[in-house]
């Protein structure tokens, strides 16, 4: 059954990350870019020996359009050229490469649909081949499918839990930013991870998808540009803020160091 759509929106929030985190989670990144390009290959490669089969050919004069539909389903699963079909690839390769305190199995199937999809437009004739991901051009996020399994977002605590990591959120108070915390109160429907270079470094970031509309006063004020870098309804272009954001992070980062939190994980500016 075809999920519907609900209202969403996306909430950019700066992450506090050690140095052997920092490691950690480029780790991640990695091995989440070569499971994409092996998902990737295998799913060009199904598609590519079911266009060349005499069925497909045949199937492609069908003038009924109902009919034709149908069978273009039969023979994409009998290939094995469907969304479950390469989600169970992705995982065998994630479980056979040793991935399972990396990848999860919400981040593996994310990863599979997203591949899914693109080779999906490239068949219709909607875009181009897609193209794999080299060393040069790195994965820059991760997400999983909800907020219920391997990348979860603890609203009690400001903290974000990818698998056995625990990071803590830069958060403003409520007197500084009442949007952020009155957003923030909307079930999370899922988290994206994602790194960004900042000033010539690399930073960490959360994208909480939100459920429902925005608040009210969708007012973002200069705290959310100085972290998203996007311009916001005043029209701020938030280069200067990037660069605050920047020292910001590294001031909070040296300071988490020396003196780690004890019984919370929420930070605050």
């Amino acid at each position: 059954m075809k999920r519907t759509a609900t209202p969403t929106f996306v909430l950019s929030i700066p992450l506090v990350v050690k140095p052997g985190e920092d490691r950690i989670l480029i780790g991640r990144m990695e091995a989440g870019r070569r499971l994409y390009n092996a998902t990737l290959g295998e799913a060009l490669r199904r598609h590519g020996l079911l266009k060349q089969s005499k069925d497909w050919q045949h199937t492609r004069t069908i003038a009924d359009k109902k009919l034709r539909s149908d069978e273009f389903k039969r023979l994409s699963k009998e290939a094995g050229f469907t969304p479950a079909a390469i989600i169970t690839f992705a995982r065998i390769c994630k479980n056979e490469a040793g991935w399972k305190d990396r990848l999860g199995s919400n981040v593996t199937q994310r990863i599979a649909e997203q591949v899914f999809a693109a080779v999906q437009q490239y068949a219709f004739g909607k875009r181009g081949r897609p193209r794999f991901k080299g060393a040069s051009r790195p994965l820059h996020s991760l997400e999983a499918t909800t907020n219920a399994a391997n990348i979860i977002w603890k609203p009690e605590t400001g903290c974000i839990e990818f698998g056995d990591l625990t990071l803590p959120a830069l958060l403003p108070s409520k007197t500084q930013d009442p949007y952020l915390h009155q957003a923030l109160t909307n079930k999370t429907k899922y988290c994206r991870v994602l790194w960004r270079v900042v000033s010539g470094s690399r930073r960490w970031f959360v994208q909480l998808m939100q459920g429902r509309h925005r608040p009210g006063k969708a007012r973002a004020g200069l705290w959310r540009n100085r972290w998203s870098g996007h311009r916001s309804e005043h029209g701020c272009c938030g280069r200067r803020q990037l660069r605050i954001a920047g020292e910001i992070l590294r001031h909070r980062g040296s300071a988490m160091e020396r003196n780690p939190p004890l019984a919370t994980c929420h930070g605050q500016v």
